[in-house]
């Protein structure tokens, strides 16, 4: 249902809240590029370091939060729905489809590059079209149960909540979180700019969300429902516990820095470093379960390395969160 909402005052916005089946599914490719954890979906982080990979493998442009599957949904019009099948269905159709021109305001323009690239090679290289849509098939295979049991309910009435509040007269400002990506300053002249704004209440997001110029209308995804801050903070201190204690440990902050060094199997590790190989490979899991290291295959082998950007990005992230007010 739309409304009429002030966004300056030289102009109205019309805004319609919808919900968006293929946003919860890039936010999950966000998460999966940037080795978070997606609290509200188990089932996912179970799978999460294999997937990592994969996505890794897919795209080597080193950006994990693009929106090429809200473009590519809404080439076939199925982005603003509370169903993904129709998207993951008509992929490939939606590669080779021509859709509004891309202006994507909202994004830097290093962004903007590393989108355009990746829609041309889904279009240039058959192999990669395959092995994407595969993975994005696997990961909302993933999100699935939680959302058709309690994901879709939840969004349908915030919907519906928004959607009234909207009639009342409020606005973005009280539909959204303050630190949402829509509300930072930067994105006035994007909101400006369209005469449309979609907003989607959004069940996987606690906090954060998305802002993307569609050139038509402008997509906003925040939380569908307010997060105690309490309950927030504590989770957060949760996973800035988990990720210290994962440093805790003097052998693998060894193993860690011998593989900044150079790359090694756990054969390798253990051999090096007079450990039980199983010893060794429980390390590494741990590791690699935070984030810090990357795989290859070297025949029969797998060779690990710990990135430096991988340990930067893990710091700088408990970092924010210790040090956010």
């Amino acid at each position: 249902m739309p409304f009429e909402v002030s966004g300056d005052r030289e102009s109205a916005r019309r805004v319609d809240v919808c919900p968006s089946a293929v946003l919860e599914l890039s936010w999950a490719l966000c998460w999966l590029g940037r080795h978070s954890t997606l609290p509200k979906a188990p089932a996912l982080q179970v799978e999460a370091p294999a997937l990592h990979e994969e996505l890794a493998a897919c795209w080597d442009d080193g950006d994990a939060c693009v929106p090429d599957t809200s473009i590519l949904a809404e080439r076939l019009g199925a982005l603003l729905t509370d169903e993904a099948d129709t998207f993951l269905r008509g992929f490939e159709r939606a590669v080779f489809l021509e859709g509004a021109g891309l202006e994507l305001r909202s994004e830097t323009p290093e962004v903007r590059e590393v989108t355009l690239a990746r829609l041309e090679r889904l279009r240039r290289d058959a192999t990669l079209r395959r092995r994407y849509a595969q993975l994005l098939g696997r990961v909302w295979d993933l999100l699935r149960p939680t959302w058709e049991e309690t994901g879709r309910e939840v969004v349908r009435r915030a919907c519906a909540d928004w959607s009234q509040r909207l009639r009342h007269g409020a606005d973005l400002h009280d539909l959204l979180p303050e630190k949402s990506p829509a509300m930072q300053d930067a994105q006035g002249p994007v909101l400006r700019l369209r005469p449309r704004i979609v907003v989607t209440p959004m069940y996987f997001v606690t906090r954060g969300g998305f802002i993307i110029d569609m050139t038509t209308y402008v997509h906003i995804g925040g939380p569908a429902s307010s997060t105690d801050p309490e309950r927030l903070r504590r989770d957060e201190s949760e996973a800035i516990a988990n990720r210290l204690k994962v440093l805790s440990d003097g052998t693998r902050v060894a193993l860690l820095r011998d593989l900044g060094r150079e790359p090694a199997s756990v054969t390798d590790l253990a051999r090096r470093f007079h450990l039980a190989q199983p010893t060794v490979s429980t390390h590494v899991r741990l590791l690699r379960e935070a984030g810090l290291l990357e795989s290859q295959k070297d025949g029969a082998r797998v060779l690990y390395t710990a990135p430096r950007e991988r340990l930067d990005r893990v710091l700088e992230e408990t970092r924010h969160l210790l040090l956010e007010h």
